[in-house]
């Protein structure tokens, strides 16, 4: 009879032990090369964030800290400075006194532990050698142009949204459902548009979890409660702010404003707040129709709602990145066929900003690059489009033989599959 081997398996309800027949015992030596590999990886980032200063929007991010360490209201200049942020982003000013860059260099630190902590977990659900799987991750992160420029270069605060996602993927998936919350509330205190995610860490299959949102909207309420006693309701001019902002970039409401003011369609740019509410609503339902994971959902549901946002700045998308390496790790049938749905959309966003950011550290965006700003949405606008509605098809054609699925066949995918067998 083979021999047993007993693996833990991270699955999106939790860790199982569970033994595989005709498995070698799992070997370290592979799995210590991709850590190391991560970890130079990760000082290499470092380097770079430091190397590369000020840029992007880091230039404001210094204005609005300064009139928080004058003692003035940090939201005042939202118009001129673009404070549509949170108080944790606030709070980030009192760093600037160490070091200009103190807070670019903390964002990208917890990036970078909150990614190699998802690699430990996509190790664990891969106990046997998988090329493909790692060949995903490093087409997500390590190769992804968006999260190098995003997250190292520009020093972008959804670096640190992404981080606060990252931590919380690795709670919900072990089960920690209150800290999910906490971790969900805190990236929500920075900046808004995470709400839209907690519900659907909280829906699993049908199972709708109450203790992340009760936790997560526990901790935005303290956090403005707390933002209200320092500065008063000035944060809302943020909220106001973000509202009313013009389309730009990839959105496709950037060829809408331009071309279509006598149309209703204007009313998606004006009311574009309702459309985002509405087109979340609606997943949420499609995710309990379809009897979703809340990773599965949870990836789908961040597209769609960017994809009808009407400010397209690809820094959104990290977070987006993020998820789609927890589809990685919960590894099922269905989440792997998500994730392969979502990967040219993956690579063109790497693409984009790679070229995009060419013209703007190079000093080329105007007058050069002007055109990136009225025709982004063109390539953007009918790719998107097409993965929503293949992740749609894919996932409504995989449902009926998901419904039963059980731990052997967990197993099974993981132990038999063509890149177990030849490296078995």
């Amino acid at each position: 009879m083979p021999p047993r081997t007993r693996v833990a398996v991270l699955t999106s309800t939790g860790r199982h032990q569970v033994r595989v027949h005709g498995v070698k015992p799992r070997t370290t030596h592979w799995r210590w090369l991709i850590q190391l590999g991560v970890a130079v990886w990760s000082v290499a980032m470092l380097g770079h964030t430091i190397a590369t200063g000020v840029r992007h929007d880091y230039g404001w991010y210094l204005e609005q800290w300064a009139l928080t360490l004058e003692g003035q209201d940090p939201w005042s200049t939202v118009a001129d400075n673009g404070n549509a942020y949170g108080p944790i982003h606030t709070g980030l000013a009192y760093l600037t006194p160490l070091d200009p860059l103190a807070p670019k260099v903390l964002m990208a630190l917890l990036f970078l532990v909150s990614n190699f902590l998802l690699v430990r977990a996509i190790l664990r659900r891969y106990p046997v050698p998988s090329p493909s799987a790692f060949a995903l991750y490093v087409l997500l992160v390590p190769l992804n142009a968006l999260v190098i420029v995003s997250v190292f270069r520009w020093g972008d605060n959804d670096a640190l949204v992404a981080s606060l996602i990252g931590f919380a993927l690795l709670a919900r998936f072990r089960g920690w459902l209150v800290l999910t919350g906490l971790l969900l509330g805190l990236a929500v205190l920075l900046k808004y548009y995470p709400a839209l995610l907690v519900p659907f860490f909280c829906l699993d299959k049908r199972r709708f979890n109450w203790a992340p949102l009760l936790a997560a909207s526990s901790a935005v309420a303290l956090g403005l409660l707390l933002t209200w006693a320092t500065w008063g309701s000035a944060f809302l001019q943020a909220v106001r702010f973000g509202a009313d902002r013009r389309p730009n970039l990839m959105s496709v409401f950037v060829f809408v404003e331009a071309r279509l003011t006598d149309t209703w369609l204007i009313g998606l740019v004006e009311y574009n707040s309702v459309l985002v509410a509405a087109v979340s609503a609606m997943t949420f339902a499609a995710a309990y129709a379809l009897r979703l994971s809340w990773i599965e959902g949870s990836s789908i549901a961040m597209l769609s709602i960017l994809f009808v946002y009407k400010i397209g700045h690809t820094q959104f998308y990290v977070p987006w990145i993020v998820l789609l390496v927890g589809l990685l790790i919960a590894g099922t049938p269905r989440s792997r066929l998500l994730l392969y749905t979502f990967m040219p959309m993956v690579i063109y966003l790497s693409a984009y900003q790679a070229f995009f950011s060419w013209y703007w550290d190079s000093g080329r965006l105007f007058p050069d690059g002007a055109f990136l700003f009225e025709q982004s949405w063109m390539p953007a606008f009918p790719l998107t489009l097409v993965t929503v509605v293949v992740a749609y098809s894919a996932l409504l054609a995989s449902t009926p033989s998901l419904r039963t699925q059980t731990k052997s066949d967990l197993i099974n995918s993981i132990a038999f599959s063509s890149d177990a067998r030849s490296n078995g």
